[in-house]
């Protein structure tokens, strides 16, 4: 039997492809959200969004379906973990790709996105990362959730020196209720959990040589220098998402130095 992973945009419905909407018609079964589902009362219609429970449904029913998922299979999406599933079990499965949230609120708000960096805090418990990430890029896309709110990502943001980063908010976006806001992070009050965010800043220029007068510490506190931190950190080949120790950190340069080298891992300093 035949699977179609689709992405379905914004709302499954006017941000579909006719790609996606040719596969629908083409199914036997649907299988996703009650949202995305919604929209297509005239198939049997299964609201599961589990990637197991899908998998079992499938082999139930033997009978060619469509999985639907939102936004775009390729970005943040459930389709990768599934479509490996599918694929190792013999299941004879194509993807098809919709309209991410990143490109949408791009056009909505005419910006383009192409040098914007894409940081997923759908599902975070915190905003780990978040302002270093924009702080060494300049232009960062936001998928946010649950306690990751527009507001929330924007206090965060103003904590780390970044209040005057110009932001664009979009929630429910493909909706009636949608809704394009754009300011400063300053003047963000949106506690929409079903949201994204597009955030500029002129990116920080000194990540790799920190001038040593920018740290602030008591007169005569020894602290290791710019020239010792850069080639030590040089030397550890410290990736993005490595997990770092700066064990016996002092004043904690080195730390600092550490942390703009690894900004989707994490710095221990003790």
């Amino acid at each position: 039997m035949k699977v179609w992973i689709i992405g379905c945009g914004m709302d499954g419905c006017d941000t579909l492809t006719k790609e996606g909407r040719d596969a629908i018609d083409r199914a036997d079964i649907i299988i996703g959200s009650k949202r995305l589902c919604a929209a297509f009362s005239e198939k049997q219609v299964i609201a599961e969004y589990n990637t197991d429970r899908i998998i079992a449904l499938l082999n139930e029913h033997k009978a060619n379906a469509a999985v639907l998922m939102s936004g775009d299979t390729g970005f943040y999406s459930g389709a990768k973990a599934l479509y490996k599933r599918l694929r190792t079990s013999g299941h004879d499965v194509r993807i098809t790709a919709g309209v991410s949230s990143m490109a949408y609120l791009g056009a909505a708000s005419g910006i383009s996105v192409e040098d914007a960096v894409p940081f997923s805090l759908h599902g975070s418990e915190d905003m780990h990362g978040a302002a270093l990430q924009l702080a060494l890029c300049g232009k960062v896309f936001y998928l946010l959730g649950g306690k990751n709110t527009p507001a929330a990502l924007c206090r965060h943001l103003a904590e780390y020196g970044l209040s005057n980063a110009e932001v664009i908010v979009g929630s429910d976006l493909g909706y009636e209720s949608e809704k394009i806001w754009r300011g400063k992070a300053s003047d963000c009050t949106g506690e929409q959990a079903l949201a994204c965010v597009i955030a500029m800043h002129p990116p920080k220029t000194d990540t790799h040589f920190i001038n040593d007068g920018l740290f602030i510490r008591a007169e005569r506190i020894p602290m290791t220098k710019a020239e010792i931190r850069c080639i030590c950190t040089d030397m550890l080949n410290i990736g993005q998402e490595n997990i770092c120790w700066d064990i016996g950190c002092g004043t904690g340069s080195v730390s600092v130095q550490m942390a703009y080298k690894c900004p989707k891992g994490a710095v221990y300093a003790a």
